[in-house]
């Protein structure tokens, strides 16, 4: 898809989608898909639900035809929620998203949107993007089939193989790696607390492996690190099925959300997307045959000196660093409140199966010290 931006200066950003009036949809569309048209009406609704911020669609009617002019688009805010804006603000994901459809989007290797609009400044943004009409938008609570998986997964290791050790990404000073400080602050002031909090509240349903791991977790960065090692390629960050839009023959016809993108290894997105949106059951046969799909995959698109018993422990340092990533945001945040829809139940429990199953010990094994040359490295990157 073509990406259309605006750089024109628009003002008086509104600061919610009922802030949305058809004057200042016209000026942020001129001269992106309006040249003579004015939009005459509007209206808005709910479009999907997320943790960081509100979605909604907006229908457009306009004073005289224009071929380009879209009927519909999605408009993308902030979070109403105080201490989720804030958060967000902290971790620079809506600047994040903004940055991607303007440098990257147009040749990111996999479909996304079409961006009209987007302004990003600390707690005030606002995209306009694409309605992608037609495709059907993945349902979370209910997962997704092995064969979805499994086209998602071809779709993204193209998208890892063509960003591999790329030097164009680590010129992209917006973009973090998974321990950048800006990622990880939250977790160094929070991890210890966070986890005494999630224990207490969580742990007579854990087993004894779950609960050592969040432990080690909680002490130090070592997993993260890992993940933020070369090599490096693009990553989404929140690969699951409800950020993926499907057409009729259940194959990726856009890949959506893209606020938590970073530089770090491949196998992030690949965990995220099983353990959160497959059943436990498909998840272990996903393991097995997907995720050696993927590698071969790497491996055909140019990808060198990345073994498979590389991938598999990137894979499973991914789904502990999920499970460190739950802990933080649980404490800092009513997620109860914010999942209300019995996702949050459902993959809590998917994780839950998940760091069960796997083996974790080389995971327990590491610590700081054994990461401290890793760690140099980064800093040269």
């Amino acid at each position: 898809m073509i990406i259309a931006t605006r750089h024109t200066p628009v003002r008086d950003i509104p600061d919610g989608p009922e802030s949305l009036s058809a004057a200042w949809l016209t000026a942020a569309l001129r001269g992106v898909v309006l040249q003579r048209a004015n939009v005459a009406s509007i209206h808005v609704e709910p479009a999907g639900k997320g943790m960081a911020g509100r979605v909604v669609r907006v229908r457009l009617t306009y004073d005289i035809p224009e071929d380009q002019a879209p009927v519909t688009l999605i408009a993308k805010f902030p979070s109403s929620a105080p201490a989720t804006r804030e958060i967000a603000s902290r971790l620079r994901i809506y600047e994040r998203e903004q940055h991607f459809y303007d440098t990257l989007a147009e040749r990111v290797g996999v479909p996304v949107p079409a961006m009209y609009f987007g302004v990003a400044d600390g707690l005030s943004a606002v995209l306009l993007l694409e309605d992608v009409t037609g495709a059907r938008a993945g349902d979370l609570l209910r997962g997704c089939s092995l064969s979805e998986a499994s086209a998602i997964v071809e779709q993204i290791a193209g998208m890892h193989a063509a960003w591999w050790q790329s030097a164009e990404l680590r010129d992209q000073r917006w973009l973090p790696t998974p321990n950048d400080p800006s990622v990880t602050a939250l977790g160094v002031a929070e991890g210890p607390g966070a986890w005494r909090s999630f224990e207490g509240r969580f742990g007579r349903h854990m087993p004894p492996v779950i609960l050592r791991l969040g432990a080690t977790l909680s002490r130090d960065q070592s997993v993260v690190d890992r993940l933020s090692t070369a090599p490096q390629t693009l990553v989404h960050g929140d690969l699951r099925v409800n950020n993926v839009l499907f057409d009729e023959a259940g194959g990726p016809r856009a890949f959506i959300d893209w606020q938590t993108a970073v530089r770090g290894r491949g196998p992030i997105d690949i965990a995220n997307l099983f353990v959160s949106s497959l059943q436990p059951n498909d998840r272990a046969l996903a393991e097995r045959e997907l995720l050696p799909q993927y590698h071969e995959l790497l491996v055909e698109g140019g990808v060198r000196d990345y073994s498979y018993d590389d991938c598999w422990l990137d894979y499973r340092l991914a789904v502990a660093n999920q499970f460190s990533q739950i802990v933080i945001l649980s404490s800092m945040l009513d997620v109860d409140e914010q999942l209300d829809d019995g996702v949050g139940a459902a993959t809590g429990g998917r994780l839950v199966a998940a760091l069960s199953e796997l083996p974790m010990h080389d995971v327990l094994k590491m610590r700081p010290s054994f990461w401290q040359s890793l760690r140099r490295r980064i800093r040269r990157i």
